[in-house]
Parts: structure tokens; C-alpha cells; sequence
């Protein structure tokens, strides 16, 4: 059943391209008309003349109507997709003077290593006892750890003791304690 829509819908496309009427001397196809168009295209009039006719200066007129001047080159770099784009105004030499005198005159703030660790990377998950001894189970990065009071969780951190409400790190690095909260899990 489908294949004969498939069919019918494939023979029917096909006798309206036999049938349909020849192209009408009117319509232009869109390679023609940017051709054409291209052919046409309107010259922006330069200053001398526009002071010419009006008798106003090209600026005064430019600052009126607020007409960008073209660059000569630019009408090349239309059609091209790939052409340089600048977003930012371009500065003249005196203004890129007074710009560096600017930043010249602002005074230079070095900011000094902090010597504090960083946060603590771990999340506490619970805690296990045995004979006495307490594990504590936590996740750093999606990783499971088991830590006990005296040993390295990891190559920077060493869990120097616990109890029901915190955990006291040391971050080796800076010899620094933290504190991490625990909640109880009872």
C-alpha cells in the first residue's frame, strides 16, 4: 500500500513538470537579479559634491541623517562571508595616546599569593564502628574514601582527628587545620 502512494505521489510530480507553463518573461531567477541588482547598485556620492549641492558640509550632514562613512574597500568585502569583522570603533593616534596615558596614571595592584588552603574538597557520606575503631566514609570528585583519625585521605590532606560533630583535616601543603561539620547519622 505505500509503495503505490509512493508511486502515485512520484507520477503525479511528474506530470505537473511536463505540464507546467514555461517560465514567464517577467520573473528573474535570484542569480539573475543579484546580478542585475549588483549592476545598479547606487554610489554613495562623495563629500565634495554632496557640499556642492547643498552647500553643507559632508560631516554636518553625516551628523544629521547619521550616515556611517564607507571605507573603499569595504564594497569588495560585502559578498565576501569570511572578511575581517571589527566590532570595536577604531581609535585614532590621539586618542590611543590619551588611552595609554590613562593607564599609565592608574597605579599597578599586585595581589599577593594567599596563603590560606583551599576548601575542603571532601563531603562527609557517614561513619562506621568496630571494635572502637571509626572509619569515616567520605566523597571527594565522585570518588569514595575511607578515612581514619591519623592517616592521609589524600596526598594533601591528613585527617588528624574526629568526633560526632566535626572532622579536623590538615592541608600539608600550608600545614593549615580545617574543619568539616558532621551531622550525626543516627
Amino acid at each position: 500500500m505505500r509503495k503505490m502512494l509512493l508511486s502515485a505521489a512520484a507520477a503525479a510530480t511528474l506530470i505537473a513538470a511536463w505540464f507546467a507553463p514555461d517560465a514567464e518573461p517577467g520573473v528573474v531567477s535570484p542569480a539573475a537579479a543579484r546580478a542585475e541588482s549588483a549592476s545598479h547598485m547606487v554610489r554613495p556620492a562623495s563629500a565634495a559634491s554632496v557640499r556642492a549641492e547643498t552647500g553643507a558640509s559632508a560631516e554636518a550632514l553625516r551628523a544629521s541623517l547619521h550616515i556611517a562613512a564607507r571605507n573603499e574597500g569595504e564594497e569588495e568585502e560585502l559578498g565576501n562571508l569570511f572578511a575581517k569583522q571589527r566590532w570595536s570603533p577604531q581609535l585614532t593616534g590621539k586618542q590611543l595616546a590619551q588611552a595609554g596615558a590613562a593607564a599609565a596614571a592608574q597605579p599597578v595592584v599586585s595581589k599577593a599569593p594567599s596563603d590560606a588552603a583551599p576548601a575542603l574538597p571532601f563531603q562527609f557520606m557517614g561513619r562506621y564502628s568496630d571494635d572502637g575503631q571509626t572509619a569515616y566514609f567520605l566523597q571527594m570528585d565522585g570518588q569514595n574514601l575511607l578515612a581514619r583519625p591519623g592517616e592521609r585521605v589524600t596526598d594533601q590532606y591528613l585527617l588528624e582527628a574526629a568526633d560526632d560533630k566535626r572532622m579536623i583535616f590538615i592541608y600539608l601543603p600550608l600545614n593549615q587545620k580545617q574543619i568539616l561539620a558532621v551531622g550525626d547519622t543516627h
